[in-house]
């Protein structure tokens, strides 16, 4: 840890009244602080965190001729020490919304923050491989029952390092009620 990422974590520490013992993580090595054994904590290799992290840009959308759009769908942007990504959806709109992404343990997990002022909490499932990432909902935060109408399960497909699918199912009382379908395109200046 560099001397001015020390200061800052401990002036930040000392503002916020955080506390560097008990470490939330494992305990760290002797002569260590807190902060230094959780930055040697790391992600697995290849994970699906990775994969996430990897659609940092802005991505458009394609018409049914697979031809791109100007409309700008989604932007992904790591944020807080790369340990998640954030997804703007449909930025700068009246409907937009955010998704992030992170790890639970060795879980890739997501929190969407609907415009239908609800929370899904979503896992990814065994179903997911190196070519998509399905989500599956575990929670749904602000619904009275799931009954409640709520994007309840996604699949994120890659096509190539500039190319994705998403598909995104709405359910109400346990039936898929809206489809929320995505053909991108990363905003670049040659696109792959």
């Amino acid at each position: 840890m560099t001397k001015l990422n020390l200061l800052l974590v401990t002036c930040c520490a000392a503002f916020f009244g955080w506390k560097a013992s008990p470490c939330p993580q494992e305990a760290p090595a002797p002569g260590a602080t807190c902060c230094e054994a959780v930055q040697t904590v790391s992600l697995p290799e290849a994970s699906a965190l990775d994969r996430i992290k990897a659609l940092e840009g802005t991505w458009i959308s394609l018409d049914e001729e697979g031809q791109p759009t100007d409309t700008v769908v989604s932007t992904y942007r790591t944020t807080a020490g790369g340990s998640a990504v954030l997804e703007t959806i449909f930025p700068g709109t009246k409907n937009e919304m955010i998704s992030v992404y992170h790890l639970d343990g060795e879980d890739l997990v997501l929190t969407h923050y609907c415009t239908m002022q609800n929370q899904p909490r979503m896992r990814a499932t065994k179903d997911s491989d190196a070519k998509k990432i399905v989500f599956k909902a575990y929670e749904v935060c602000n619904a009275k029952s799931d009954a409640d109408p709520a994007m309840r399960q996604g699949t994120v497909w890659f096509l190539g390092e500039n190319r994705l699918k998403s598909e995104w199912l709405m359910t109400e009382n346990g039936e898929v009620t809206y489809t929320a379908a995505m053909n991108l395109q990363r905003l670049t200046t040659e696109a792959k």
